[in-house]
């Protein structure tokens, strides 16, 4: 039997030199499902979140966030917006997204995060890919049960600045989720933003798969290939993920730039 299990692999050809990678040791817990269960922090309170690399964001319920406001710890300013999700089970549900001060995993801490709120006061406490894509490496030692987390000093990627585009209303928070989980692993963002609307059905003709990574100075193809990669890592089969060269469609290239299109 395998005791240790490698949930997201990093392959990478090219790393800037003096990157150095950090490794983080996080004990899990399995509950009677066997599901893993850590402990975490956010805005410095304690809690017990599933770890779970099919949910897109870190995500709880009311009673969880009614907590945290009872505590001063948030509060409805903190409230980014609000939109619907899709379940599990294909139904829509209203969320809140917060913003979250700090987010602490053992030794590990991210800054202004963001969390999705569901209107639902039995809802699961879930660590998603926004807080578990931003890892090169995650090894489940079951021996130690621990949680290995390989941080990497240096990603090969570059991209100046990334627009992310939803294709319908139905995967918003789907687009939300990789704005804080895309720039890591072997790529680095500098500007990501998310376009606040469903474009016309007209500038959709195109989209067929999953995600489409668009961009549009050819310089910038092997950024555009390593961006499908960071896809992978993120749990998207290769599949899904399609490259567009946008520069026949342009008088001028405009490097630098990159679109990442979601569908349903």
């Amino acid at each position: 039997m395998l005791r240790s299990t490698l949930f997201t692999v990093f392959a990478c050809s090219v790393l800037a030199a003096g990157g150095q990678d950090k490794v983080f040791r996080v004990p899990f817990y399995e509950n009677k499902a066997n599901v893993l269960e850590i402990d975490i922090r956010i805005n410095d309170v304690p809690a017990r979140f599933i770890f779970d690399p099919g949910a897109t964001m870190l995500s709880f319920g009311r009673t969880f966030y009614d907590g945290l406001v009872k505590t001063m710890q948030l509060s409805d300013s903190d409230i980014k917006y609000r939109t619907k999700t899709k379940l599990a089970d294909g139904s829509l549900a209203d969320v809140a997204v917060v913003r979250i001060r700090s987010f602490r995993l053992g030794d590990w801490e991210l800054r202004d995060a963001e969390a999705m709120v569901l209107d639902n006061q039995k809802a699961p406490l879930l660590m998603g890919q926004s807080i578990i894509g931003r890892f090169s490496e995650v090894t489940i030692d079951r021996n130690r049960k621990q949680l290995v987390l390989k941080e990497t000093g240096r990603p090969a990627w570059q991209i100046p600045k990334l627009r992310l585009i939803p294709c319908s209303a139905s995967v918003t928070t789907e687009v939300t989720g990789l704005l804080g989980a895309i720039g890591g692993g072997s790529v680095q963002v500098a500007a990501i933003s998310q376009e606040p609307k469903v474009p016309p059905p007209s500038a959709l003709a195109r989209i067929r798969n999953k995600v489409t990574v668009r961009y549009f100075d050819a310089g910038d193809a092997a950024a555009a290939k390593g961006l499908q990669e960071r896809f992978g890592e993120l749990g998207y089969a290769a599949a899904h993920v399609t490259l567009e060269d946008m520069t026949p469609y342009f008088s001028k290239p405009i490097p630098g730039y990159f679109e990442v299109w979601i569908n349903e």
